[in-house]
Order: structure tokens, then C-alpha cells, then sequence
């Protein structure tokens, strides 16, 4: 299995969804165009950018984030820093910036009457930047703020983005999309403005629209309410250099051998846990809807009908939730979908056990293993696949409840050459088999080699209670199941086993992501 696993991540490292550079005729052509019709008055606006944190110099790690914080914060045009926010108070409107390791997405929406304002402000902060030298000195005090402070008083947050720097060590994604702190205070306005001129470049760039100047062809009629607006502002954006863009990934990702531990100290009276491998998965992949289905039944974001779910938090009340993905996850706002604009190219396939009581962490860690293993062999049962089949098969659909996330959802897909997944997933997931599911499971996932990253207040006490030889019982908060249960034995039997750690190390949580 071990071979495999590295056989087919070196494949992974081979395959690109666009090989090479951009062809010379692409990039000559005007910037790429995702459009929806949407009746009414609003229309939204979203420019995604093949210029996210992986495109950092190594180094200069931080300096995508910069860039695109101080184009949408620096001033545009005419317009001063304080001015441009005066114009988007005035229409009632905002740009968001979303930054991650493949992307940099600005999005907006305002009433079609205003087309002509807010689509000049975007293409000024894009095409004609104030960058603000103030500006830019505010926004890297704020990224050191976040990685020094904000980042590492957050546990979970603190584990996630800890096992995502860990899972991709040596890889353009190895790093956060803010930068590293001691690193990202250096960063020049020069440096800046050399980002944009090289990576925001006419084929990096593509735009999304929605709204009632989209024909029935997706495209955009310049006589329709705020057609022309929208036209004008591809036509900007298409005055971008020409230049052959470069894709950074992917790239190999480092194998993980056996089961290696890292322990965070961090003042915390609880523990949370992260888990994972990398795999060669990624949206376009022909093993994707089969992989989608079996993480939904394995352990779906925030909800109950995951085995983990089940097993810790519903039998056990282990704690809040117990969850498994098949890409990092990054949460839309207070919704439980993904957010757009942050899929990769490259992926891990991990775990997530919400934080428990320090006491209870070595059991956790022990039973989430278990239920791994047994699902890696096992599989799912056919009454299960059946019925997560038809819930995922309706539930996709809710992934993208209005016409932004549509268009994000859309738009993403063709920056990053995939199939756009509110369209195809359904009728591919309905066409599964579970034959085809569980091949998918026994290929791509191997519980022999993990990286474990654990957030705890008693780092030391935990490594050696996980690699022990005495047993980590489970300590219950209400009446424990009768000695002779079926879950009392299943208890026992995961706080006897052997939780294979191979190598182990506790690290501070203080400059973590110096």
C-alpha cells in the first residue's frame, strides 16, 4: 500500500489541468468569461486570479496576500484609500477578498443602476492602483497581527492551519495564505507591485458575472441593463500583458512514512485533533464523486450521520463534532459548504476531532484510528451507501443556495479547468456503484501512514499517553455503558490498541509559523 501511495503521488505531481504554460492564442485572447442569467436588479461581480499564496517567492512568503489586500485597500484610480470606501458606503456595497493557495478572488454585487461606478472601481483597483504606501505598511502589520497572535489564539483554526503547513512541508502550498511571520514585516511596496505586474497577467485572470445583461449562450449583450458596464470591464481587464502564465503546481508533495505525531503546546484546557495523508485527489479527478460520497459517510462537515459523528460525539459525547474531508476545508461565512475560490489542485484526505477533554485525547486519538482502519477495510455497507447516495445527490445543490455562490461555485471551476461540480456531481454521484465506492476508498486511502497534529495544554503527558503500552480509557461525563455492552468492549479494545506512532515531537505554539 505504502509503494502505491507514493507511486501515485508522484503521478499526482505530474499532472496539471492545463500542462505547460498557457498557449500563446490563449493568452492573446480576451480574459476568460463565466456569466449566469439572473433576473432583477442585482447583479454580482467576481475576477479570480491564478495568483494565490502558493505563487509566493520563497522567502517572501506572504506577498500574493499583501498584493491583493493592498489593490483592494490602497487606493484606485483617482481614488484614495478613504475615498474608495466613501463610494462603496454610498452604493452600499463591498469588495471581498478571498485569498488562498491557488486563487485570489474579488467579488462584489450592487444594483445594475450602478454597474457603471462599482465595475470602473474594481477594474481601477485591479488595473490602475493608488498602492498606497500607508496602506501597505497597515496591511503587513495586520498579517504579522494575524500569524503572530490571532491565528494561535484560535485552537482549532491553530490546528488546521498547523497540519495544512505540516501535510505540505517543502510545497508551494507549505506555508499560510497570510505569509510567515519575521517574514511578511520585510515585504517592499517594489516587491508589490513587481507580484502584480508578473502574476496578474491577461490568461491568470478570469471574470464572473450574474445578472440580467446574460444571454441564454452566457454571454454578455451590451444593451441589456448593465451590459455595458460588464463589457467595458472585460475589456480592461483584457489589456493585461499578454504574458505566458506560469502554474506553480503541482508539484510533489513530500510521502508520509508510518504514523508521525506533532503535540502543540498551547495554554488550552482541551485537545484537538487533525489527521491525514496526501492523496492525488482533486475536483477533476475521475475518482472524485466516488471519494466525495465515501468522506459524506465517513463524516460530512457538521452533521450527524458520519460514522465519526456517530460513534464520538452521538455514543460517547466526546465533544462538538467529528468530521472528514477530502480537501481542506475552508468555511463559506456561518454556512457549512466549502467556500469558493479555495479549491487545489492538490489535496490531502483528513480527519477532524473537535476539541475533547485533555483527559479523553489519547482515546479519541486511538478510537478515530480504529474507525478509520475498519472503514479502509470494510467499506461501506450497502444500506449506507444507499442512503448517503440519495442525500448527497440532493444535498449538492444547497452547496450553492443563491447566485453568488453559483457564480462561484462556476467560476472557480473554469479558472481551475475543472468541471463545474453544481453541474456534473449529481448525475455522477447517482451513477455510482459500491463497488466502485469502496475501490475508490481501498486506492486512495491508507491509515498505515498519517500525519497527527494535536493542540493540547499537556503536550508531553498526552505523546506519552498515546504512545504507552497502559491503556487510555474513556472517561464519560453521564453513566457509562454497562460493562458488557457492545460499546464498552468496543471502548475497551480501542484504549488497549497500539497506536503505531512512529516518531513523535512537541513543538510551542508561540512563533509557530516563524
Amino acid at each position: 500500500m505504502k509503494r502505491a501511495l507514493i507511486l501515485l503521488l508522484f503521478l499526482s505531481a505530474c499532472w496539471t489541468s492545463s500542462p505547460g504554460p498557457a498557449a500563446f492564442t490563449v493568452a492573446q485572447a480576451p480574459v476568460g468569461l463565466t456569466a449566469r442569467g439572473v433576473s432583477g436588479q442585482v447583479a454580482w461581480i467576481q475576477v479570480a486570479v491564478r495568483a494565490g499564496s502558493a505563487h509566493d517567492p520563497i522567502g517572501r512568503e506572504g506577498l500574493a496576500s499583501l498584493t491583493a489586500r493592498a489593490l483592494r485597500e490602497g487606493g484606485a484610480g483617482e481614488r484614495s484609500p478613504d475615498e474608495v470606501e466613501k463610494v462603496l458606503y454610498a452604493l452600499g456595497t463591498d469588495v471581498e477578498v478571498v485569498v488562498d493557495r491557488e486563487l485570489v478572488t474579488f467579488r462584489t454585487r450592487a444594483l445594475v443602476e450602478d454597474l457603471d461606478v462599482i465595475a470602473g472601481l474594481l477594474g481601477d483597483m485591479l488595473l490602475t492602483p493608488v498602492l498606497d504606501e500607508d496602506a501597505v505598511e497597515r496591511l503587513r502589520g495586520e498579517a504579522a497581527d494575524r500569524l503572530d497572535r490571532a491565528l494561535v489564539a484560535r485552537d482549532e483554526e491553530l490546528g488546521h492551519e498547523v497540519f495544512d503547513t505540516w501535510i505540505f512541508e517543502g510545497h508551494p502550498y507549505g506555508h499560510p495564505a497570510d505569509g510567515r511571520a519575521g517574514v511578511v514585516e520585510t515585504l517592499e511596496l517594489a516587491e508589490v507591485q513587481h507580484f502584480r505586474a508578473v502574476r496578474y497577467v491577461r490568461p491568470a485572470i478570469h471574470l464572473g458575472v450574474a445578472g440580467p445583461m446574460v444571454t441564454a449562450d452566457g454571454d454578455i449583450d451590451g444593451a441589456l441593463p448593465g451590459g455595458a458596464a460588464i463589457a467595458a470591464l472585460r475589456d480592461r481587464l483584457s489589456e493585461r500583458p499578454a504574458d505566458l502564465y506560469e502554474d506553480v503546481t503541482p508539484r510533489a508533495v513530500p510521502p508520509v512514512e508510518g504514523r508521525t505525531l506533532l503535540v502543540v503546546q498551547k495554554g488550552t484546557d482541551a485537545t484537538g485533533v487533525h489527521m491525514g495523508h496526501p492523496t492525488t485527489l482533486h475536483r477533476g479527478h475521475p475518482d472524485w464523486p466516488a471519494m466525495l460520497l465515501a468522506a459524506t459517510a465517513f463524516g460530512e462537515h457538521r452533521q450527524s450521520h458520519g460514522r465519526l459523528y456517530r460513534d464520538l460525539r452521538g455514543a460517547r459525547g466526546l465533544n462538538y463534532g467529528d468530521y472528514a474531508y477530502l480537501e481542506m476545508y475552508r468555511q463559506a461565512g456561518w454556512s457549512p459548504p466549502q467556500e469558493t475560490g479555495t479549491g487545489r489542485l492538490q489535496n490531502p484526505f483528513y480527519i477532524w476531532l473537535r476539541p475533547v477533554s485533555s483527559a479523553n485525547g489519547p482515546f479519541a486519538v486511538k478510537a478515530a484510528l480504529g474507525l478509520f482502519e475498519d472503514f479502509v477495510e470494510d467499506g461501506l455497507e450497502p444500506e449506507e451507501f444507499e442512503r448517503i447516495r440519495t442525500y448527497l445527490e440532493g444535498r449538492i445543490a444547497l452547496w450553492a443556495p443563491g447566485p453568488e455562490r453559483r457564480l462561484g461555485w462556476a467560476l472557480e471551476a473554469n479558472a481551475m479547468g475543472w468541471p463545474d461540480p453544481i453541474d456534473t456531481l449529481p448525475a455522477q454521484v447517482a451513477s455510482l456503484e459500491l463497488d466502485e465506492v469502496n475501490a475508490a476508498i481501498a486506492r486512495h486511502l491508507d491509515p498505515a501512514h498519517l500525519k497527527i497534529v494535536v493542540v493540547t495544554g499537556e503536550a508531553e503527558a498526552f505523546a506519552e499517553a498515546l504512545t504507552g503500552e497502559a491503556p487510555t480509557s474513556i472517561s464519560y461525563d453521564a453513566e457509562p455503558p454497562d460493562a458488557d455492552s457492545e460499546q464498552s468492549l468496543q471502548d475497551s479494545a480501542w484504549a488497549e490498541a497500539d497506536a503505531a506512532i512512529t516518531g513523535w515531537h512537541v513543538v510551542q505554539a508561540e512563533g509557530i509559523f516563524r
